[in-house]
């Protein structure tokens, strides 16, 4: 039987080797990676600063993780179990710093001070201290290794190499926006619109705007790209017909991202020249013989539809060549069915004649009969707001009487009131289009329908 002071003694070895022991494992190669000579690689400074970082946000990821519980046992006052906790995340800092080389500096004798009286304490303010000291020395090596991979790209002497780099940047960025600012911090934006711009570079033109894309997802960085002229560079692209589609899908993904209602700067420029844009994107979808280049350019339009009004898109003939476009393909992904339904809800808010004359009815009514609802959130959005288009658009009987045509729309819509694993808000929004609807249905019809659907409960069919 264990003492009291053995099984002390096991809990504080456990917080102190656990995570050597861990990082010892994960260093491990388990399949050996072949490299062959005729694929170029990224130079080997490039490759160790995206090593680094991903090693850096592993480990920094595993001691929040810690930081978290810690932090919820001495809110609640588990005395007993908080020092093992705090010697356990505090010996993972140390690690961390020896393992980076970070035992030098004011910074780091601060922080190794702020731990040690943690463990004795074990108070929320100096945890507190020691979670933002930490913090800043992270971000510190993430921003020392970010510049590395600029300053390489910046010197890049080919396209290949730069599209090496380029394939690193963007695998390092994919769904971290703070690494995003980092680059942007760095000078990533500058140099990836001179790559953009020269000649030379033009094989890989459209991987830099991707690049561009992932990276201005925040105030700074959008006002560094506009104050190099970015915006006017990438309307350019967008609107030759020389350029390759790929470049110009790239150019339409930039927009996408710059109009975003996501976020929380939008530049002035943008939404002067968003006339000219939504003529440049609906002429883009007009001759869009890629899926993704059509994708990009209504995720635009669909971003515009919060800033300007539906007289704009009629008179630029936006919502005839989406219809046009739509009723040509049948396969289309959801997410394009989702874009489409957020630019026909949008418009469908205010002038609404202009819309139904363009076929506005008639595309929501193909909307909610094609998407198929496979439980992902794209196609429950796509059919909740192809419905909000359809119930605002059918004010009187004449596009009631269009669309009671489509008698698969209208199964379609009880279907999904019927089914008890959608939410109700989108059951309610589909009863709503479905009764706009049945107005215009003859009696024959509608018994029909009712049949097919096997409706269980006759109040929805009931005004």
């Amino acid at each position: 039987m264990c003492t009291e002071a053995v099984s002390a003694w096991k809990n504080d070895l456990r917080g102190t080797a656990e995570m050597e022991c861990q990082f010892v494992l994960q260093g491990k190669s388990i399949i050996g990676l072949v490299q062959t000579a005729d694929v170029m690689r990224p130079t080997e400074p490039v490759s160790a600063a995206s090593d680094t970082i991903r090693g850096i946000k592993t480990r920094a990821k595993l001691i929040g993780s810690e930081y978290s519980k810690l932090h919820r046992r001495i809110e609640k006052e588990h005395r007993h179990t908080a020092r093992s906790h705090s010697l356990k995340m505090t010996t993972s800092i140390r690690c961390f710093l020896h393992d980076y080389r970070l035992s030098e500096g004011s910074d780091t004798r601060m922080l190794l001070l702020k731990c040690s009286k943690l463990v004795d304490f074990c108070n929320l303010d100096i945890l507190t201290e020691v979670g933002e000291m930490f913090s800043k020395l992270v971000d510190t090596l993430l921003e020392e290794n970010v510049r590395t991979i600029v300053s390489e790209l910046a010197n890049s002497n080919s396209p290949i190499q730069a599209q090496c780099i380029l394939a690193v940047i963007n695998n390092l960025v994919d769904n971290s926006q703070h690494l995003s600012n980092i680059l942007a911090r760095e000078g990533g934006v500058g140099v990836l619109l001179n790559f953009v711009t020269t000649q030379r570079f033009k094989p890989i033109r459209a991987h830099c705007l991707h690049a561009l894309a992932k990276t201005c997802c925040d105030r700074e960085s959008i006002v560094e790209l506009e104050r190099i002229g970015g915006l006017i560079i990438t309307i350019n692209l967008l609107s030759d017909p020389e350029e390759e589609e790929i470049v110009r899908a790239e150019a339409a993904g930039l927009i996408a991202q710059l109009s975003s209602p996501d976020l929380d700067y939008r530049m002035p420029s943008l939404i002067e020249k968003s006339v000219d844009l939504i003529k440049f994107l609906t002429e883009l979808c007009n001759i869009a013989k890629r899926a993704d280049t059509f994708l990009l350019s209504i995720a635009s339009l669909a971003n515009f539809t919060f800033m300007r009004t539906s007289h704009t898109f009629v008179q630029l003939n936006t919502v005839v060549t989406l219809t046009d476009v739509y009723s040509k393909h049948k396969d289309h992904a959801v997410y394009i069915q989702d874009q489409l339904a957020t630019i026909l809800a949008n418009l469908s808010s205010s002038e609404t004649l202009a819309l139904i004359d363009c076929g506005a009815v008639s595309m929501s009514c193909r909307l909610i009969e094609n998407v198929q609802l496979d439980g992902s959130d794209a196609s429950m959005r796509a059919v909740q707001k192809a419905a909000i288009a359809l119930t605002r658009l059918c004010k009187t009987s004449k596009e009631t009487n269009q669309a009671a045509k489509f008698t698969n729309c209208y199964e379609k819509l009880l279907q999904i009131q019927q089914d008890d694993r959608i939410s109700n808000t989108i059951r309610l929004t589909c009863l709503a289009a479905a009764q706009k609807i049945r107005t215009s249905l003859s009696q024959t019809s509608l018994i029909e329908s009712l049949k097919r659907v096997s409706i269980r409960d006759k109040s929805v069919v009931v005004q």
